[in-house]
């Protein structure tokens, strides 16, 4: 059985529909320049300001370590790397499209459950196996499927390692409340294809216009409790263009 991860149906469903991002063709009629000083004199001042412009957005946006979301961002992703027994729970989708994962993650493998499928899965990276039912015999899963699902599957500790050399550029987000428990948020604007192409092989990273990988942390324990990823896609018009994942990470330990 073939099962369609979210984005692949969508990017299938698309593919005529993004072309790539269009690029502004902008045109200076000559004509309306009679004196050429004044010309070059705004090309100046525009240059000017472009570069202090994006010098300040470097310093907004890049803080250096010790900042409090990078401080904050260390200390829980410590914690997430000794956390190897916890329930996942994944959801994505992509237009018109879902899929959504509940599993238990431990030691490294993830076994659960395809929920609109009603498929069992069995995960180790690089190896994904399914079957039908707890009594069936495990199946290996084809070529085909493998790369969408697995990707679909990607861990937090995975997620973890594409941060790598992007984790100083965590950026401060707004503290949440729920059910009496208070969270807080980083973030970091996805800036680089090779995090697009891990999670979400089937898109093509020109098509996406902006992206965020966010984390959300528990205010208590410093814990980290879900991963979000949001992608809006190029020429993007309504909701139905927006792609996002979530991935829930529950601190019990039974397995489901």
């Amino acid at each position: 059985m073939r099962i369609i991860v979210p984005t692949e149906a969508y990017s299938l469903t698309n593919r005529m529909y993004f072309t790539g991002v269009k690029r502004m063709k902008l045109g200076i009629n000559s004509r309306s320049w009679q004196r050429p000083e004044l010309f070059w004199l705004g090309i100046s001042i525009l240059n000017i300001f472009i570069i202090v412009s994006l010098a300040c957005l470097f310093f907004l946006r890049s803080p250096a370590p010790g900042s409090p979301a990078y401080n904050l961002t260390v200390e829980a992703l410590d914690n997430l790397k000794i956390n190897d027994n916890y329930v996942l729970y994944i959801y994505e989708h992509a237009g018109e499209n879902s899929l959504g994962f509940r599993g238990h993650y431990a030691e490294g493998n993830l076994t659960g459950l395809i929920l609109e499928h009603n498929v069992h899965i069995l995960y180790k990276p690089g190896q994904l196996y399914i079957r039908h039912d707890e009594n069936s015999d495990w199946e290996n899963a084809g070529h085909a499927e493998l790369a969408e699902l697995e990707a679909f599957l990607t861990t937090p500790h995975e997620i973890m390692a594409l941060i790598g050399d992007q984790l100083a550029n965590v950026l401060m987000g707004p503290e949440k409340g729920r059910d009496d428990k208070i969270y807080k948020t980083v973030y970091w604007i996805i800036e680089t294809p090779e995090i697009i192409e891990t999670l979400f092989p089937a898109l093509d990273p020109t098509t996406v216009k902006e992206g965020t990988l966010g984390m959300e942390i528990a205010a208590e324990d410093c814990t980290v409790c879900q991963f979000r990823i949001n992608l809006v896609l190029a020429n993007s018009a309504d909701e139905r263009q927006i792609v996002q994942r979530t991935l829930n990470i529950s601190s019990e330990k039974q397995k489901v």
